[in-house]
């Protein structure tokens, strides 16, 4: 491996937003994220802010306060579509410099996720950003915190993983390939792959 290349273990999901969330509030000129699923009332517990502070908030005032520029891909088809309901929340919060652009390639998902910041670190995400996936190394049976909506508000053990260096080239080339504009040929795998896109008022 580069002697750039790193690798860091997220253990559970608290883990992973804490890490997260430290890299999207000092990002300076990038973020990019795909999901299969992104619910703007997505909470990360247990970082350190009070409140605690959404995901989508924190990825809101990146573009807001700090000009940050900011892409997200993710799934849009009749069986999970968290699009719309996104677009919505971060036209009312003014988000800036945010492009949301829907994937649909019915019955097949887009379930790559992960989060690149400044092109210097990615993210690679076990877990859809929904409360009912969240959880701790203490896995309670009921948790408060994770909601029954998605997974029964049953415990749920996942690992996501950090890294920086070469792995990060790699993953930026995969997320500019799905992020072409919907009249060019899609790299990746040839299908159509973009319903339509959201700039929030003030992006180009």
């Amino acid at each position: 491996a580069e002697r750039t290349d790193q690798c860091e273990w997220l253990i559970d999901n608290s883990a992973a937003y804490d890490r997260l969330v430290r890299s999207i509030t000092g990002a300076k000129s990038s973020i990019r994220i795909t999901q299969l699923a992104f619910d703007a009332d997505c909470i990360a517990y247990g970082t350190g802010h009070t409140p605690d502070v959404s995901l989508a908030g924190i990825v809101a005032a990146a573009s807001r306060d700090r000009g940050v520029d900011v892409r997200i891909l993710m799934n849009q088809t009749l069986l999970l579509d968290t699009v719309k309901p996104l677009r919505k929340w971060l036209i009312s919060h003014s988000a800036k410099n945010v492009k949301v652009r829907g994937v649909s390639r019915f019955p097949q998902l887009l379930h790559a996720k992960m989060v690149i910041v400044d092109e210097d670190e990615v993210f690679l995400i076990g877990s859809p950003f929904v409360n009912g996936y969240w959880d701790d190394s203490t896995h309670m049976p009921v948790d408060s915190r994770r909601p029954d909506r998605e997974l029964g508000g049953r415990p749920l053990h996942d690992v996501s993983i950090r890294l920086t260096g070469s792995p990060v080239v790699e993953a930026k080339a995969i997320f500019d390939a799905g992020d072409r504009p919907a009249d060019e040929p899609h790299a990746v795998v040839g299908e159509r792959v973009h319903r339509d896109c959201m700039p929030c008022p003030t992006a180009t």
